[in-house]
């Protein structure tokens, strides 16, 4: 059985590009587990970074506000790359909107 899970990065550097190259691999890698990840939105305050998430590793959007991902229903996984200091700012804000986290730290 197949089940497809919708991710959202928030911070598209280095580390959220990272991340976003492990998602698409899971099928590879995991196959056993039947999860697909979907690229559904990733967040970043540099707009060429938002065009790369989108153009170059298959994101469905792109925003330089992350809190657009906390509400939208496609998205089940809130991943923070951001710097450091956001990250309590954001796990929190999406933990309390019933998001799934992984934080970076």
């Amino acid at each position: 059985m197949s089940k497809t899970i919708g991710i959202g990065v928030v911070g598209f550097g280095w580390m959220g590009q990272a991340h976003s190259r492990a998602y698409r691999n899971i099928p590879v890698y995991f196959a056993e587990t039947g999860l697909q990840p979907k690229l559904v939105a990733a967040a970043d305050t540099v707009p060429e970074r938002i065009d790369l998430a989108v153009d170059n590793f298959g994101f469905t959007r792109g925003t330089d506000n992350w809190r657009d991902l906390l509400h939208s229903d496609d998205i089940d996984v809130i991943d923070c790359t951001a710097p450091t200091g956001m990250h309590e700012e954001i796990a929190v804000a999406a933990a309390a909107a019933g998001k799934h986290i992984m934080c970076e730290k």
